[in-house]
């Protein structure tokens, strides 16, 4: 297990960018280098929250000697987040294309109030799982770059 934790602060208040990274995600793809596209392809409004499954597309695709292990070239996975809008909190988990269930990843997105209240701290934190039976699977010198690639997803 890999935990992970990110904070960004950003100058625009929570309400704001929560309810863009929950409504306008795929919009937002464009201004990412290392995404081609994400594609909403689920929305539920519940009672207290929303439940939005979107497909995401990278850029870059599985060198052409790995493809046959880990199951294709095209690097995409499935994120279903569940929103809460009186917290201001996403969780969330990531089905990724590759490793065929043998990589799990699963956190949550915080976004609460900072530089005296116009700007956000915008906190992503989670953890990734790969299966060691699945690494040890991939020849010799060729595990440290899938772990490397899987990870950078």
């Amino acid at each position: 297990m890999k935990r992970f934790s990110t904070l960004a602060v950003l100058r625009s208040p929570p309400e704001r960018l929560f309810g863009a990274m929950r409504d306008r995600l795929p919009e937002l793809a464009e201004s990412l280098s290392d995404v081609e596209q994400i594609e909403e392809l689920e929305r539920s409004e519940l009672i207290d929250s929303v439940l939005v499954v979107n497909r995401w597309r990278a850029r870059q695709s599985v060198p052409a000697f790995l493809q046959s292990r880990l199951g294709g070239s095209a690097i995409h996975w499935i994120d279903r987040a569940h929103w809460f809008e009186d917290r201001h909190q996403c969780t969330w988990t990531i089905e990724p294309s590759i490793g065929e269930g043998a990589i799990t990843c699963s956190g949550t997105t915080s976004f609460s109030p900072a530089m005296g209240g116009p700007g956000t701290r915008a906190t992503f934190e989670g953890e990734l799982n790969i299966d060691p039976l699945f690494l040890s699977s991939i020849v010799g010198a060729f595990q440290t770059p899938v772990k490397t690639l899987v990870e950078s997803i």
